[in-house]
């Protein structure tokens, strides 16, 4: 299987040592990065091009799938439309540590930490990222393009819309809505539901601001 890393950033860096890891049961090819910024080399693979050259890639490599490796979650869902638009699948990026209980659903294009915790019957949908020693609870669901970040501790019946951003050591109690692109702070303590484009802080969280809808 081909697989290329959109994104040369330090993203993309823990992505790669997520595929090495991945290799040693799966017959994974890794042809190197694409980014539009960068050129030269990282860890000994080497930036192939910009976004705009996967066409080419792909008729060098019929099967590519491509992993974006991009921690903005904006920037992210822009990337996953252009790989849509030539045809390019998505690849699924999880580390062999990670523990995945049962009936979980993880969609194509995520990726999917060293020691994460996704536990039965949670959904994680299209090219999120689930960071660092998160822990999402049974009968999650977490949106499109999603980030929860290191240390998130996600409690059951927790859902989180598309483009939302935990941050670093949060903690969401059982059956809150957290809404679309929201952000809640590092360290915050989520204990009300938070509606869309709402940016929350705090122990216990409360919404600060609000940012432009991205719709």
């Amino acid at each position: 299987m081909d697989v290329v890393i959109i994104g040369a950033g330090g993203h993309a860096r823990v992505v790669l040592d997520i595929l090495l890891a991945m290799k040693n049961k799966e017959d994974i090819n890794i042809l190197g990065f694409i980014d539009d910024n960068k050129e030269g080399e990282i860890l000994g693979f080497k930036i192939l091009g910009k976004v705009d050259d996967l066409m080419d890639l792909k008729n060098k490599y019929p099967n590519l799938k491509a992993v974006p490796a991009i921690g903005d979650n904006k920037i992210r869902r822009f990337i996953v439309s252009k790989l849509n638009s030539f045809g390019i699948d998505l690849f699924t990026a999880v580390h062999p540590s990670a523990v995945i209980g049962g009936n979980v659903e993880i969609g194509k294009g995520t990726v999917v930490m060293p020691l994460v915790v996704i536990n039965n019957s949670a959904k994680v949908g299209i090219a999120a990222i689930i960071n660092s020693s998160a822990v999402v609870e049974h009968d999650n669901i977490i949106g499109d393009f999603a980030h929860i970040s290191p240390g998130a501790h996600l409690a059951g019946t927790v859902e989180v819309g598309a483009l939302s951003h935990i941050g670093t050591g949060a903690n969401v109690i059982p059956g809150i809505k957290i809404g679309k692109n929201v952000t809640v702070g590092a360290g915050s303590v989520v204990i009300k539901d938070i509606e869309d484009n709402a940016v929350a802080v705090g122990v216990p969280a409360k919404v600060i601001k609000f940012k432009e809808d991205l719709e």
